[in-house]
């Protein structure tokens, strides 16, 4: 079975566009028939996370692991659902899908600012 990790660390915002990508999508993904996928839903809390169904698990992820990456649970596939999460699969050997879902700073920053988050997304994309 392959193992799909979703970080979806923002759902615990629901009135914001990432927490609502992220339910959704998870929602999507949970709801396909028995497949050959088994999804590993990282969050900080349970409760944001609908009733999980056969095939997907939970697992709980905190600021420890966006510093120990190598806690996170194995996984095929690692999805970052937006491109400055700071949480990393546990090896670097995994693959990693990166939604990026807009490029605001590059408007909305000045100077180091900018310079900084265009250097963190850099830094995801060419992982």
């Amino acid at each position: 079975m392959y193992r799909i990790a979703l970080e979806l660390d923002k759902i615990t915002n629901p009135g914001s566009g990432l927490g609502e990508f992220s339910s959704q999508l998870m929602k999507s993904l949970v709801s396909l028939p028995n497949s050959h996928y088994h999804f590993l839903l990282l969050g900080r809390s349970e409760n944001q996370f609908v009733k999980l169904k056969r095939g997907s698990e939970f697992h709980k992820i905190s600021s420890l692991h966006k510093y120990l990456p190598g806690l996170s649970p194995s996984c095929h596939l690692w999805h970052m659902t937006h491109q400055l999460s700071d949480y990393y699969p546990p090896k670097a050997s995994i693959p990693m899908l990166l939604t990026v879902h807009d490029l605001n700073f590059s408007t909305e920053k000045q100077g180091l600012k900018k310079h900084y988050y265009l250097k963190q997304l850099q830094k995801r994309v060419t992982r």
